[in-house]
């Protein structure tokens, strides 16, 4: 049997066809290709590579110079030698392309290194906080961490507290206005009267009981003395002098903040209701010792006007009590006893030496400070433009009478007088009037010598006399107004005011009406602060009394402090006896002080 014949279709031989020719393209691109193949060996293996080269090389130049050596060259040798030769540099290119590779890998190797390096010292640091971490943990507190979380969260509440406690105030800020209140008073000589405001806050803008009771709000405190001003509030005073309508002194007091449901008590302090007026000083005299004052109330939407008189018989008077709303400004309308209990609040109020010890060098200071520049007005004044003063003598005169008024050598009384003596007539007046003669001047002159007047002031007021600045009857006046010497100080035994019964007879006048007494009782103490010392002074205290004891007993009672101390100095001297003393004080009926 024949084999079957087999028959190859012509796209099967074109197929083989194209498929060895790729094969050998591929081939010959290998062959050529290979020269420029470079693998990727380790550094290890580059330099065993490089080594074996330059051994190679090492070997064939050594051949080659052998055979120099020889000298028997044919043509074929030497070509067969620069034929080794340049096999030989061929080589040792190929060499120095292996040590670059070489350099790049060895510094990519120690690129590597040195980032390995710091990866090694971070996770050394790492490992060491970690190890910190742990022993924290090991020394870990659980009950130390639950204080301190619970402590912390107290503070957070005492702080979120804190923050409602602002929120609540700026609510209430919002409402707030300034409050001011302007009083004045004119030509009341050299009384200093000062203006003392008691606040009460008000709750969540609503009014609270007008007098205070256990659970309200209690007023601000006050004294009989300047009231120093809390914070939120400030108070100037201002001394304004006119040729016409003569002088006033003003009292400004502010409050910022003041808010609706606030309310003021406003008190006046007649300072040194002690110091005689005359009627040179253009003010009243002692027997009409009282000052007229007028109060302004503005809180920007209302303005309220008091007209209060003030002197010897109320040295310490309760003005007014306002409320601020929300709306308004408005006054309250204070009963009988509410009245009382302002006044009382007043008096039992802190007494300080300008009020209770008005010869102690403290007070002595504070009215000179407050009178200085009046005084200075006062001398510096003259009854026509034409005449001038003579600056010098006026501040001479003032530091005279500054020198005796602080050692003690003037009463409040004298330096009153003496800065009275040579103002000028007030404006518009007719004592002015022709010069005196030089006799009535050398007559003066004796006459004011046996005065205690410092001699500064004699010389300017002989001069402005000799200038005709007085009618004869005015000038008379004037001596006369001077002639008695001041009395003499304080005794030892403590600070009295003899020269002046009648401002503790006003307390007694108070005291009655705040039935703190009866006014039995008070024409009996009344009696006792009259009586004088003996005459000459006893020459010692009287035995068994101790002058703090007698303070203390009375002021325990409920008796103002000025007032106790008025009485302790009377029985020191002498003048109530302690039989009367011990009687007074047992039918008097007293209250406990605040």
């Amino acid at each position: 049997m024949k084999r079957r014949r087999h028959q190859s279709d012509t796209s099967e031989v074109a197929l083989m066809a194209v498929m060895t020719k790729a094969m050998g393209a591929f081939l010959i691109l290998m062959v050529f290709a290979m020269q420029y193949y470079i693998p990727d060996f380790t550094a290890e293996q580059i330099a065993a590579i490089v080594n074996r080269s330059i051994g190679s090389v090492r070997k064939d130049l050594a051949g080659a110079v052998d055979r120099i050596k020889k000298g028997d060259f044919t043509k074929q040798d030497l070509e067969a030698l620069q034929r080794e030769i340049e096999v030989a540099l061929a080589k040792l290119s190929q060499a120095e392309s292996d040590i670059t590779r070489l350099q790049t890998r060895l510094d990519q190797s120690v690129s590597q290194l040195r980032r390995v390096e710091g990866e090694r010292a971070r996770l050394e640091a790492e490992a060491q906080e970690l190890k910190a971490e742990i022993a924290r943990l090991r020394a870990f507190d659980p009950a130390k961490m639950q204080a301190a979380i619970e402590r912390l969260t107290g503070e957070l509440s005492d702080k979120l507290a804190e923050v409602e406690a602002l929120k609540n105030q700026l609510h209430k800020l919002s409402g707030a206005r300034a409050l001011s209140i302007h009083m004045q008073y004119q030509n009341c000589g050299d009384e200093i009267i000062a203006l003392a405001v008691a606040r009460q806050d008000g709750r969540d803008g609503k009014s609270t009981s007008l007098i205070p009771v256990d659970g309200s709000t209690a007023y601000t405190p006050v004294g009989r003395s300047f009231t120093p001003t809390p914070e939120g509030t400030n108070t100037y005073f201002t001394f304004l002098a006119d040729p016409v309508y003569g002088e006033e002194v003003s009292q400004v007091w502010l409050a910022h903040r003041a808010l609706p449901g606030d309310t003021y008590a406003i008190y006046l302090n007649d300072l040194n209701r002690a110091m005689e007026q005359r009627a040179n000083t253009q003010g009243p005299s002692i027997e009409e010792s009282s000052c007229r004052v007028r109060l302004s109330i503005y809180d920007g939407k209302t303005n309220l006007n008091l007209d209060q008189s003030i002197g010897a018989t109320n040295p310490f008077a309760f003005g007014k009590a306002v409320r601020v709303t929300q709306d308004a400004l408005v006054p309250v309308n204070t009963s009988s006893s509410e009245a009382q209990w302002f006044q009382r609040n007043l008096l039992e109020a802190p007494c300080k030496a300008l009020t209770c010890d008005p010869n102690s060098q403290e007070a002595r200071k504070t009215v000179f400070g407050l009178l200085e520049g009046i005084y200075q007005y006062r001398l510096s004044r003259t009854p026509t433009p034409r005449i001038q003063v003579d600056p010098n003598a006026v501040n001479q005169i003032i530091d005279d009478l500054k020198t005796g008024f602080l050692s003690g050598r003037f009463t409040q009384n004298s330096l009153s007088r003496f800065a009275a003596l040579a103002i000028a007539p007030p404006a518009g007046s007719v004592t002015s009037g022709a010069a005196p003669g030089a006799d009535i001047i050398a007559e003066t002159r004796k006459r004011l010598a046996d005065t205690d007047i410092p001699s500064s002031l004699q010389r300017e007021f002989l001069t402005r006399a000799s200038q005709g600045w007085w009618s004869s009857d005015e000038f008379e006046r004037r001596i006369q107004s001077v002639a008695k010497t001041t009395a003499p100080a304080p005794s030892p035994a403590g600070p009295t005011s003899v020269e002046n019964p009648g401002r503790v007879i006003a307390l007694l006048r108070t005291l009655t009406d705040t039935g703190f007494m009866t006014p039995d009782v008070a024409a009996r103490w009344s009696v006792l602060v009259k009586q004088m010392p003996p005459s000459p002074p006893a020459a010692s205290v009287p035995t068994g009394l101790n002058r703090n004891e007698i303070i203390a007993q009375m002021t325990n009672k409920g008796f103002p402090p000025e007032f106790a101390s008025f009485v302790a100095g009377r029985m020191m001297s002498g003048a109530i006896k302690l039989d009367d003393y011990i009687y007074a004080m047992k039918v008097t009926k007293g209250n406990t002080p605040r």
